[in-house]
């Protein structure tokens, strides 16, 4: 756990010594230069069943994981440190001409958990001015930013409809199915 530094309010005649200045003007660079923050990758192919909300199953190694938040044995992101989080996810479904799709964060610890913010895609094959649409490979992306407390636990949540399995798809030429969770500041 890293420990988001407080700067300290200097008096008048109050000497300094190593410690204090190592804790006031280091850490404070270090924590700025390196805050909290993991990035979590699929990538193999998950399949993800008909009309149900799906956890994505992530990588054993997360690509960085600054502060000890991922955990393989159970796929969250954990927070380690207290903080106002950018939090955003991806999710690339194979190809459907089928029904829609969706994407959301789940941040765990209210009971039930809550879906902080969703995106979705709806296939328009046969729909407009002449234009069908045989088959689509949806990208999709959600984000919002979050006050988090150590603790909270922040998951990926995908669904489809088209009437079968879909797999997410872990690569798609460079694109991945990923979730990302970044300190960005202090939060009261």
């Amino acid at each position: 756990m890293t420990n988001v530094p407080l700067l300290k309010t200097w008096g008048v005649g109050e000497l300094v010594d190593a410690d204090m200045m190592n804790a006031q003007i280091r850490d404070t660079a270090q924590f700025a230069l390196s805050p909290p923050w993991a990035l979590v990758k699929r990538t193999g192919n998950q399949t993800i069943g008909n009309n149900s909300w799906t956890d994505v199953d992530f990588d054993d190694t997360a690509d960085i994981d600054t502060d000890g938040m991922h955990d393989p044995d159970d796929g969250f992101v954990t927070i380690t440190s207290k903080g106002l989080y950018a939090v955003q996810g991806q999710v690339i479904f194979d190809t459907s001409a089928n029904d829609a799709r969706g994407i959301a964060i789940d941040k765990i610890g209210a009971t039930p958990p809550t879906i902080v913010r969703s995106g979705t895609s709806h296939n328009s094959a046969g729909a407009g001015v002449g234009v069908t649409i045989v088959e689509i490979e949806a990208a999709l992306q959600c984000g919002r930013y979050l006050p988090l407390n150590v603790g909270d636990q922040i998951k990926l949540v995908v669904y489809q409809n088209t009437g079968g399995n879909l797999a997410a798809l872990g690569s798609s030429s460079h694109f991945y199915t990923w979730l990302s969770v970044q300190w960005i500041r202090a939060w009261a």
